[in-house]
């Protein structure tokens, strides 16, 4: 099924209702915000996300990419070709595990919503786990206190502590050493960051 939005806004309140297979957007948008739109999108979206784009230049592809981008298609394109790289993002993405992180100490199966630690499942609330998707999701990126905010609790909501609180709350209940966390990481002046362990990043990523 195909949505069609006029604005980054509407996208992003129908990606909150709605689970799409893939992300099609053009990023020449109003204000220079189509690359803004895209590192937002690729917070809430995990799945293929395709830029189509009239600027061919190799560092126009770089910054889409940095921006989370999986593929850049530069106008005027062929349908059949737009098709083809469209069927290659699914297959791709189609058989992805859906443990994103699976090592020895510690298990995060997104799909599932269950989270192991040394073997022993560990229960997280409701948005505890939301933070930890958002942050998993963003493969080593920073999430602003803003956006963690934005995506978990909602547009209206600025009330910074309840970050910190879920932070806090999954430290505890995930890191060996919650006050020198090796998962969690506060990334100064940015937000968080979720470091990946090399052994989740051989399997899970590549």
């Amino acid at each position: 099924m195909a949505f069609d939005t006029a604005n980054g806004a509407a996208a992003i309140s129908l990606l909150r209702k709605q689970a799409p297979d893939l992300i099609l957007f053009d990023i020449n948008m109003p204000l220079r915000e189509g690359l803004k739109l895209c590192r937002t999108l690729r917070l809430y979206f995990d799945g293929p996300l395709v830029v189509i784009s009239g600027l061919a230049t190799e560092r126009d592809k770089i910054l889409a990419f940095d921006a989370g981008a999986d593929d850049y298609v530069v106008k005027p394109f062929g349908m059949q070709e737009l098709l083809a790289r469209i069927r290659v993002l699914l297959g791709r993405f189609g058989h992805r595990r859906a443990n994103i992180v699976d090592t020895k100490n510690l298990c995060i199966n997104l799909e599932a919503r269950l989270v192991t630690v040394r073997g022993k499942r560990v229960n997280l609330g409701p948005k505890e786990f939301e933070v930890l998707k958002v942050l998993v999701l963003a493969q080593g990126r920073p999430v602003t206190h803003r956006n963690l905010l934005q995506i978990v609790w909602g547009r209206n909501i600025d009330y910074p502590q309840l970050v910190r609180v879920a932070i806090y709350e999954l430290r505890r209940k995930i890191e060996s050493k919650p006050s020198k966390p090796k998962f969690i990481c506060t990334d100064h002046r940015m937000g968080y960051r979720f470091i990946l362990p090399s052994e989740s990043q051989r399997r899970s990523w590549s």
